[in-house]
């Protein structure tokens, strides 16, 4: 399930990019359109792996998700 999880995580980013580069393109600033979306997901694997909400926090505070994202962590 995690990796399920993981993969979509991985879509939702690639998806994310490619909308930021072209509205880059156009000259326009944006932070993203996936974000929420991204974010659910980042929840969804910590409750998968048994955590809760206070776990998500601590994990979001530490920036796992941001490294994973920016290919600095692996999977593991």
């Amino acid at each position: 399930m995690v990796e399920k999880l993981l993969n979509l995580l991985d879509g939702l980013e690639a998806k994310d990019h490619k909308i930021l580069d072209a509205i880059h393109a156009l000259n326009v600033e944006s932070d993203g359109f996936l974000t929420e979306e991204s974010e659910q997901v980042e929840r969804l694997i910590v409750y998968v792996l048994g955590g809760n909400d206070k776990h998500f926090e601590y994990i979001q505070d530490s920036g796992v998700f941001m490294d994973y994202a920016n290919k600095e962590t692996s999977r593991s």
